[in-house]
C-alpha cells in the first residue's frame, strides 16, 4: 500500500514495501532523505523505487560503504 504526503507544495507516492521512516523532501528538482536512527540504505532505495548503487553515486564522498550510514546524515535520492 502506498502512502501519499504533500511536502513543499508537491504531492509524492512513496513505494510500498521500504521501511525508511525519516523525512524526505524536494529542493531544487532533487529529492532529499534524513537518514534515522535504524535505517538502512535498502530500506531507503526499496521506499523511494531506486536502487543502492544510484543512491551511492547521488552522494560521493559521503556514502563510501551502504552498510555505513549515520542517522542525521541528509542525503541526496533522486
Amino acid at each position: 500500500m502506498s502512502d501519499e504526503v504533500k511536502v513543499n507544495d508537491q504531492n509524492m507516492t512513496d513505494v510500498a514495501g521500504g521501511s525508511a521512516s525519516g523525512e524526505s523532501w524536494w529542493e531544487n528538482g532533487m529529492r532529499w532523505y534524513h537518514i534515522r536512527y535504524g535505517d538502512t540504505l535498502s530500506e531507503i532505495a526499496l521506499r523511494f523505487g531506486t536502487s543502492v548503487g544510484r543512491i551511492m553515486a547521488l552522494n560521493p564522498g559521503l556514502i563510501t560503504n551502504p552498510d555505513a550510514i549515520q542517522a542525521g546524515w541528509t542525503i541526496r535520492i533522486a
